[in-house]
Parts: structure tokens; C-alpha cells; sequence
């Protein structure tokens, strides 16, 4: 398992132990968007990728799983894809994109997925909403 699942964020298993790589080009009208990466613990998907991966992911971790994602915790950064991203990404070389690593939490706190999502600046808006539950003083 890469050790960048576990860069900045909980792990979803532990080093020994096997997961599912999901690597998909998001497009629209033909043009690529995004490029995501996402990681699961095969040992709470274990039949994942034998399943449609072209629809909602979270659909199907909620639905076929009952493994639904609540929370999550992410991080935002530019970076400057490697020389395949940027292929697959259909940009020019030197072109910076915008990297999102997200790790996926449960109700029950269980971290079901690791993401690094890189998304095409001159294509894509990302925004941010954040709450903060009300103090019971």
C-alpha cells in the first residue's frame, strides 16, 4: 500500500493490509475535469471492483455495503501533476493543478475511503462550506 494513505490523514487500514485502487477520468462533453484516485479496505469491500464503478462510488458503498460516508477530512493544495496526469488530464506540461486528499469517515468513525483527486483549474470551481455545531454552555 503507498505510504501516502496515511500522508496527512487516519488511515483506512492498516499497512499489511489490502486494499482497492479505483482510478477514474471524470469528463464532460468529451473533456477531462478530474482525475481521482481512491483507495477502500478490501477487507470491508471485498467484492468492489467487481461492480459498476462508473456512477456514484458512495451510492454504491451506502447502498450495496451499508457502509454509508458522513464526514470527511480534506486537504486542498496546488501541485504540479506528473507527466501521465497531465496526459490523462489533457493539459499542457507546467500546468499546476489543484490536489484534494480526502479521507472518508462513517457515522460510526470508520474510515472507508483515501482519495487524491487532482481537478483541471481552468475547468473546475471547488468550494468549501463549513459549519460548526452549536455550543451547549
Amino acid at each position: 500500500m503507498p505510504e501516502e494513505l496515511f500522508a496527512r490523514t487516519e488511515p483506512i487500514a492498516r499497512v499489511s493490509e489490502p486494499v482497492h485502487e479505483v482510478v477514474r477520468v471524470r469528463s464532460a462533453d468529451r473533456q477531462p475535469l478530474a482525475l481521482e484516485r481512491s483507495f477502500f479496505p478490501a477487507g470491508i469491500f471485498g467484492d468492489l471492483l467487481e461492480h459498476d464503478l462508473t456512477g456514484s462510488l458512495y451510492h454504491l458503498l451506502t447502498n450495496r455495503y451499508e457502509q454509508r460516508p458522513l464526514t470527511a477530512t480534506e486537504f486542498l493544495e496546488p501541485v504540479n501533476p506528473t507527466e501521465t496526469e497531465t496526459e490523462l488530464l489533457g493539459l499542457e506540461q507546467g500546468i499546476a493543478v489543484m490536489l484534494v486528499e480526502r479521507t472518508a469517515f462513517t457515522a460510526a468513525g470508520l474510515a472507508v475511503e483515501y482519495a487524491r483527486d487532482l481537478f483541471r483549474p481552468d475547468r473546475v470551481r471547488i468550494s468549501v462550506h463549513s459549519g460548526w455545531a452549536a455550543r451547549a454552555d
